[in-house]
């Protein structure tokens, strides 16, 4: 993938996520799909979004969110 190394993991996580939610349903098939798609049409799209819009440079308030039980505040208006 041509995206930010840094997301990766978290990408990662989506995706294991997102498998582990469908598994029930067509343990076979389902996991390959969802990670097809993700990276066709999910990936590139969100590279694009972040090329064009910069949303991290216009946000107020920006928190990371790579480990969820600890989230870190990167940007917080004062």
């Amino acid at each position: 993938m041509n995206g930010d190394p840094a997301l990766e993991p978290s990408r990662n996580r989506v995706v294991s996520a997102l498998a582990d939610l469908l598994l029930g349903t067509c343990p076979d098939r389902v996991p390959a799909k969802v990670r097809e798609r993700y990276e066709a049409r999910y990936l590139p799209g969100q590279q694009l979004y972040h090329a064009s819009a910069a949303p991290q440079d216009h946000a107020h308030v920006l928190i990371d969110h790579e480990r969820p039980e600890t989230p870190l505040v990167l940007r917080w208006p004062e």
